[in-house]
C-alpha cells in the first residue's frame, strides 16, 4: 500500500501590481522627506499672500509650512529669510503692520514672529493666534510674515526758473496740479490746475474746458453731487 506524503505549500512569486504599489509607496515617502526642514533658506514654503488696502497695495506673505515636517524657525533665521527675499519682518510698532500680520494668523489659528525692539534682550514680538502682540523667547519654532520693502521718499523736484511761470500759451503753461482721489467715485482723479509763479495762467470757461479736452480730461460739473464734494 503507497504511503501518502503531504505536499509543502508553495509561494506564489510576488506580483508586478504588488511590486508598483511597494514603488508608490517608497515614493510617497521620499516626497515628505523632501519636505522636511533639511535647510531654511532653501525650503519650499507655502507662501500666503495678502494685499494692504491700508497701504496701497502693499504685499505682505505668510511663510507657512509646506508638508508635517515643514520648517518653523527661530526669530534671527525668519528675519534672515525676509531679507533674503528682499522683503523685511512684518513690524509690530506700525499699526497697519499689524492689521496686515492679524488678517493672516488669526484666520489660520497661527503665530508668526514681528520685528521691533523688546523691554529687554532675549525677548522677541510674536503675534498670538488671537491677534496679540506679546514678548516671548526668540529661539521658539514660529511662522513669519515678511513684507515689501517701502521705496525710499524721491526727492522733490527742483523748481523750475519764474520765467517759465509766465502765461505765455494756457496750453503749454506748467501749471500746479493738485490731485485728488475722490472715495466716494471709488478713487476717481479730480485735478486743480493752479498758477505755478506771480504771472500765472487763470483762464476763462472755454479755454478751462479746452484745456481739461486737450489733457483726456472732462471740466467738473456742477449737477452731480459728487463732483461738487
Amino acid at each position: 500500500m503507497a504511503t501518502s506524503r503531504s505536499l509543502a505549500p508553495c509561494h506564489r512569486p510576488a506580483t508586478t501590481a504588488a511590486m508598483l504599489l511597494l514603488f508608490l509607496a517608497l515614493l510617497g515617502t521620499s516626497l515628505r522627506v523632501s519636505r522636511a526642514c533639511v535647510d531654511p533658506s532653501t525650503y519650499p514654503y507655502k507662501k500666503i499672500e495678502y494685499r494692504n488696502p491700508a497701504e496701497r497695495g502693499r504685499l505682505y506673505i505668510l511663510y507657512d509650512i509646506n508638508g508635517p515636517d515643514g520648517c518653523l524657525n527661530d526669530f534671527k533665521t525668519a528675519k534672515d529669510i525676509c531679507a533674503k527675499h528682499k522683503l523685511e519682518l512684518a513690524p509690530q510698532d506700525d499699526s497697519k503692520s499689524l492689521a496686515a500680520v492679524r488678517q493672516l494668523v488669526t484666520s489660520r489659528r497661527v503665530t508668526s514672529w514681528l520685528d521691533g525692539k523688546t523691554s529687554e534682550p532675549g525677548l522677541c514680538h510674536l503675534m498670538s493666534q488671537e491677534g496679540f502682540v506679546h514678548e516671548q523667547g526668540c529661539n521658539q519654532p514660529v511662522r513669519f510674515v515678511c513684507r515689501a520693502v517701502a521705496a525710499p521718499a524721491s526727492a522733490p523736484p527742483s523748481p523750475p526758473s519764474q520765467l517759465s511761470q509766465a502765461c505765455v500759451d494756457p496750453f503749454t503753461y506748467a501749471y500746479k496740479k493738485i490731485e485728488y482721489r475722490n472715495p466716494a467715485e471709488r478713487g476717481r482723479l479730480y485735478i486743480l490746475y493752479d498758477i505755478n509763479g506771480p504771472d500765472g495762467c487763470l483762464n476763462d470757461f472755454k479755454t478751462a474746458r479746452d484745456i481739461c479736452a486737450k489733457d483726456k480730461l472732462e471740466l467738473a460739473p456742477q449737477d452731480d453731487s459728487k463732483s461738487l464734494a
